[in-house]
């Protein structure tokens, strides 16, 4: 909406037609009366993104002169919308996760100017313009990106007619590397129990105390613990007895949302006649 007002310069209330012109083109022609006092709103019609030149002409009366405004340049600014969805939500350490994104007006046009910026944590990882999208779609490369669960924020950052927005937050989770050892006696006799320590490291060699390892008897699951009362990653297994002869015995680590799964060499334990 504009407002025009018409002073005469002698204080005679002006009435009489009105022209409001939007880049040289009427777009309302308001009449005057005594009981708007010179002054009348104008609701304008929709305008395309862009400059636009808004001019007014009073066309006068009997008692009043004829009067041009001074035309002023405004500036019609669009809503945008943004979407973005992640190629893989899981991706192992040291690999490019890919976040797909689409940006759109209202009118179904894309922007053709402004930036895509990728955030974790309200930092910055990724940003490309707009200008290099195919019908405002393009994919960002987050590269580098810790293990562990993390928000990506995707952002449209506006345009000079394009007015900001923002996607919904992806969780993306990082999985780190393991490692699964397995150590214990050799031998062990007839109708006993072997004892077996497993050792379970995660990244700079950190101990794993979460999730469960399974132990197998060459392709047999013989016993399952858990990590939970492990002590830097390390826990002790007591096996359930074992038929007399020779077996190979393997532990396999396996795995949560962010750590990989892992398993160790074979352990060769025999058991006496």
């Amino acid at each position: 909406k504009i407002s025009v007002t018409v002073a005469s310069q002698d204080a005679r209330v002006p009435t009489n037609a009105i022209s409001v012109y939007v880049d040289g083109t009427r777009v309302a022609a308001p009449v005057l009366k005594k009981a708007h006092l010179g002054k009348v709103t104008v609701t304008l019609p929709a305008l395309s993104p862009g400059s636009h030149r808004i001019s007014a002409t009073y066309w006068g009366s009997k008692s009043v002169k004829r009067s041009y405004a001074v035309a002023r340049t405004i500036a019609a600014v669009e809503p945008t919308t943004t979407s973005a969805s992640l190629a893989t939500p899981t991706v192992r350490a040291g690999q490019v996760a890919v976040v797909k994104v689409k940006v759109a007006t209202k009118r179904g046009v894309a922007p053709a100017a402004g930036e895509v910026l990728a955030s974790i944590n309200g930092v910055v990882v990724a940003s490309q313009p707009v200008a290099k999208a195919t019908n405002g779609t393009l994919a960002l490369n987050l590269v580098g990106i810790s293990p562990g669960s993390h928000q990506v924020a995707v952002k449209f950052v506006g345009a000079r007619y394009q007015l900001p927005s923002t996607a919904p937050n992806q969780k993306l989770v990082v999985t780190a590397a393991t490692t699964t050892a397995l150590a214990g006696a050799a031998t062990v006799g007839k109708g006993a129990k072997a004892s077996l320590t497993i050792q379970v490291l995660g990244p700079k060699g950190v101990g794993v105390t979460t999730g469960d390892v399974r132990v197998f008897d060459g392709a047999k699951l013989i016993t399952t613990v858990s990590l939970a009362k492990a002590v830097g990653g390390k826990i002790a297994v007591s096996l359930p007895v074992l038929a007399s002869g020779s077996h190979q015995l393997s532990a396999s680590f396996v795995g949560t949302e962010l750590l990989e799964a892992s398993t160790s060499g074979s352990h060769l334990l025999k058991v006496s006649k």
